[in-house]
Parts: structure tokens; C-alpha cells; sequence
């Protein structure tokens, strides 16, 4: 079954019920034009870095939050990408494939830094 992904807009709008918020109400908080709050919700809208903060901070929550189902749901809704792109990638790249995983020499550890552990790669 494939995942579903909401729009931004979908958890304001069920964070705005659950706290008895209206549309208007949490436009005043945010300091922003109720229009641009309900294009928001309706998906209409993308929520920019500045507003991001915002919401973050009237709901208690960190900005990353906010910008990471934006950037979710932007993704889940771009088109996907011409396929002839890869073929001129092998065209200019002589056959080289285009995704190759880069390995960066390792650093060392500054001072303090705790060490990595198996999940995180360096």
C-alpha cells in the first residue's frame, strides 16, 4: 500500500481543531493575513522559511518540522523528471552512470565530538 502524504496544510488544520484555533485566530498569532493562512491549509500555498518559524513557535514545535513536511509534500507533488535527461547524462558522461555514491575521505574528529555509531554513516 502506498504512503500517503498530506500537505502541510493538513496538520495546521488538525492542530488548529485540536486546539479550538480558528483560521482568523491563528492568522492574528502568526502576525500574517488570514488569506495567506487559509491558501495554506487548502494547499494552495507553499509555507515559506520566515512562516515555518512562525507556526513552529505558536504550536511549540521546531521550524525543521515544518519545512521538512513543505519540502515532503512539494516533492510528493513535482512532476518526475524527463527520463531523456539520463540518457544525455551517459551521452556526456561515456557511459559513466549518473547516481555514483561519493566517498569523502574521513576527517578527523574534533575535539568533544562524540563518536559515530553503525547507523550514522561518516
Amino acid at each position: 500500500m502506498a504512503t500517503q502524504i498530506l500537505s502541510p496544510g493538513e496538520f495546521i488544520h488538525e492542530e488548529l481543531e485540536t486546539r479550538g484555533w480558528t483560521q482568523a485566530t491563528f492568522a492574528h498569532i502568526l502576525g500574517r493575513p488570514l488569506q495567506t493562512i487559509n491558501q495554506i491549509i487548502n494547499g494552495r500555498k507553499a509555507i515559506t522559511a520566515e512562516t515555518t518559524k512562525k507556526i513552529a513557535a505558536a504550536f511549540g514545535t521546531s521550524a525543521e518540522v515544518w519545512m521538512n513536511l513543505e519540502v515532503t509534500w512539494q516533492l510528493h507533488r513535482a512532476p518526475r523528471p524527463d527520463q531523456r535527461i539520463l540518457e544525455r547524462v551517459r551521452q556526456v558522461a561515456g557511459g559513466v552512470q549518473p547516481l555514483a555514491i561519493v566517498h569523502y575521505p574521513s576527517r578527523p574528529r574534533r575535539p568533544g565530538a562524540p563518536k559515530p555509531t553503525k547507523n550514522f554513516p561518516r
